[in-house]
């Protein structure tokens, strides 16, 4: 087993309650507020929280708050061979013939995870009242 360190910044985890894969990873983020949220809150997470917001283009949706913790994890990362890319992590690692590579990506610093429960919301798709309300809430015309 090959163990090589690369010299990093702190490493800030953000835990979502949801699946994110390669190509949804801009979606991850604009959930979060985007790169400027995220970045803005990467250069001190003691002073605030990031919220998660599942429908960031739906006005009445309420984001859900989080929380910053501690911890002292490492970011590690695994490189396996392509060819066992459809299996999963045990049998790829039972189906090598010599040690994985492995990477010390950094030291994870803090964790923000988001444990809130979520407000009730509100979903206006079928209802004729909440359309309306939301076209004059997007013209801001209370008229």
């Amino acid at each position: 087993m090959e163990l090589s360190t690369t010299e990093s910044s702190p490493v800030i985890a953000i835990e979502v309650p949801f699946a994110v894969s390669q190509s949804s990873i801009a979606n991850a983020v604009e959930r979060l507020g985007g790169r400027d949220a995220v970045k803005k809150f990467s250069i001190s997470p003691e002073e605030g929280s990031l919220n998660l917001n599942f429908r960031p283009s739906d006005p009445f949706s309420h984001p859900v708050h989080s929380c910053c913790v501690k911890s002292n994890d490492w970011l590690v990362k695994l490189r396996l061979p392509k060819r066992t890319a459809d299996l999963p992590l045990s049998q790829r690692l039972k189906k090598l013939d010599h040690a994985p590579e492995f990477s010390l990506i950094g030291k994870i610093q803090n964790v923000v995870r988001f444990r809130d429960l979520v407000d009730f919301q509100w979903l206006k798709q079928e209802d004729s009242f909440g359309k309306n309300l939301h076209a004059m809430m997007g013209s801001m015309d209370c008229s």
